[in-house]
């Protein structure tokens, strides 16, 4: 009944159709894109709006009050001091560098430039280097692209959300052994017993 309720009100997904990305824990300073699938009101708070605006009372994510390097470390991952290619197009898809005469094709290139002949990682002083060049590139200060990358709250995380599915969200209209929980459970690999 709750479930009906909860759609009703517009309340989202039911209870048990969390996709399989969306059960994954978050990275920290990470927000997930879509509508929340947990029945918790206060879980959706933290989520991003689908239109990209934060609904989290925190005002990290909300595009404020983190440095560069916050910024650097928290798309880099935990642990790491250096960032890989792909986690430096993902900041500057997030950050929205990309447009303006910046394309993807000029990340990777950038990147490559920036990381040297044979590395595949860059380090704090080599990203704020590419900050520069995409500041170059774009036509514009490095000031206003350090703004726009100290103003994310960490990476944007998006997954596959379930559609409700009516048979199977609600108990109602089970049929047969299922309307009382289902079959009863039989003990395995013990034969039977005579």
């Amino acid at each position: 009944q709750t479930i009906l309720k909860r759609r009703a009100l517009g309340g989202g997904a039911a209870v048990g159709s969390v996709g399989r990305d969306l059960a994954r824990p978050l990275p920290s300073g990470a927000t997930r894109v879509g509508r929340s699938a947990s029945p918790n009101p206060a879980v959706g708070r933290t989520m991003r709006a689908r239109d990209g605006r934060s609904a989290s009372p925190n005002p990290a994510a909300g595009g404020g009050g983190v440095s560069v390097a916050t910024a650097f470390q928290t798309f880099a991952g935990s642990g790491k001091t250096d960032m890989d290619g792909r986690s430096f197009a993902k900041l500057c898809r997030d950050c929205k560098l990309i447009g303006g005469g910046f394309t993807a094709t000029d990340v990777d290139l950038l990147f490559a430039r920036v990381a040297g002949k044979g590395q595949r990682r860059i380090t704090l002083a080599q990203f704020e280097q590419a900050l520069e060049h995409i500041a170059q590139k774009k036509g514009t200060t490095g000031d206003a692209i350090q703004a726009a990358v100290a103003g994310t709250g960490g990476p944007v995380l998006s997954g596959t959300q379930a559609d409700a599915v009516r048979f199977h969200d609600d108990k109602s209209t089970y049929t047969g052994s299922h309307i009382n929980g289902g079959p009863e459970q039989v003990v395995k690999g013990l034969g039977t017993v005579g």
